[in-house]
């Protein structure tokens, strides 16, 4: 299964899209894919308006602890501890500098690719080794079929040959 940590903006994104939002349900549903937030990310978005929320609340998307304590940021209860040098990396400039840092950490913890239209919290995480992506990637990703799932599909509707005691004839052949 691949997962793919969201960061805020990509919210944005899926709450305009329905065909985006559509096939983030169906991969999620089918178990292909998982679109990871944080209670960071959760919060950011709280200011969005109620009509963008409901539709980003018709996704399934995973809640998972961050993973550092950022003093202001985190929450008890839904931070895990980490080594500063783990979060520090993804320290970015700016408004979200300290919001990016357990976002960025956690995508890396998670073995997520970080989905971001945040150069700065890009670069960072390339930098860390954290794979990267935009979000019209994502987008374009979940749109196409998975081949593994369509090859289970068709395997699992392929008819199996009879035997021969159970051919209406028989016979074999």
């Amino acid at each position: 299964m691949q997962r793919f940590m969201l960061d805020s903006m990509v919210l944005d994104e899926l709450a305009a899209s329905d065909a985006a939002r559509e096939c983030a349900i169906r991969r999620i549903e089918r178990g292909e894919l998982a679109l990871l937030i944080t209670h960071v990310q959760r919060d950011q978005f709280a200011d969005a308006p109620a009509e963008k929320q409901a539709l980003v609340a018709t996704i399934p998307l995973e809640m998972v602890p961050t993973y550092g304590l950022v003093v202001g940021v985190s929450r008890i209860g839904m931070a895990r501890i980490a080594d500063r040098d783990d979060v520090e990396p993804f320290r970015t400039a700016g408004r979200g500098k300290m919001t990016d840092a357990p976002i960025g950490a956690t995508a890396r913890w998670e073995d997520a690719v970080l989905v971001t239209n945040d150069h700065g919290l890009e670069a960072k995480a390339i930098a860390a080794g954290v794979e990267t992506w935009r979000p019209e990637r994502l987008i374009e990703h979940m749109s196409k079929p998975n081949p593994l799932a369509v090859a289970a599909r068709v395997v699992g509707s392929a008819k199996r040959p009879r035997s021969a005691s159970e051919r209406p004839d028989g016979k074999r052949e």
